[in-house]
């Protein structure tokens, strides 16, 4: 025997031995729980911009020209653009998911491309099909969307309202329009599940 994780004599006796007849895998691993998350998304790209060049401006100006004036103007504009990019902020609830969903994912965004498929004779005289580089960005963008719909739960929106369970044209079109840095950031702790 190759390894062997307890010395025998910490095998409890008592115990019926794990028998394809008494135990299934399958059963186990239906009961698998995946780790959960949450990620705020902020979409006022506008204000995050002005308030990075705000404190580029702050940070460049030595501390001695600024009046108690130029302070307290600095401070307000600061929490003004804090606010606005709050009002912007959705929560994305996350969950893991198994790789075999991934994979049959990958399989149901395939089958939607099966009539973009071209063939081509192989060098050993069979048909093969492919699917054009054409089509290549297409596929990705739904199969993008898909692997999210299944990571996403829901999203809270700023104002409380909860869209549950997203579907994969709406996860399509955050990916289209939200500010690259956000999208990453999502991607991100997807990844992490």
């Amino acid at each position: 025997m190759c390894c062997r994780l307890f010395p025998m004599g910490d095998v409890n006796e008592n115990i019926d031995p794990l028998t394809p007849e008494t135990f299934s895998f399958f059963e186990v691993l239906e009961g698998i729980l995946y780790p959960k998350d949450e990620v705020e998304v902020y979409l006022n790209e506008q204000a995050a911009y002005e308030l990075r060049k705000l404190y580029e401006k702050i940070g460049g100006t030595p501390e001695e020209e600024l009046t108690e004036d130029d302070k307290a103007g600095l401070l307000l504009e600061v929490d003004r653009l804090k606010a606005a990019i709050d009002a912007s902020k959705y929560v994305f609830k996350i969950t893991g998911v198994s790789d075999d969903v991934i994979t049959d994912l990958r399989t149901l965004a395939e089958s939607r491309f099966e009539d973009k498929k071209k063939q081509v004779r192989a060098a050993d005289g069979t048909l093969k099909r492919y699917l054009p580089e054409s089509e290549y960005i297409h596929f990705g963008r739904l199969l993008s969307a898909l692997v999210l719909a299944a990571h996403v739960e829901q999203i809270v929106a700023p104002d409380g309202r909860v869209m549950t369970a997203p579907g994969e044209d709406e996860l399509a079109r955050f990916m289209d329009k939200a500010p690259t840095s956000e999208k990453l950031k999502l991607q991100q702790a997807i990844e992490k599940l």
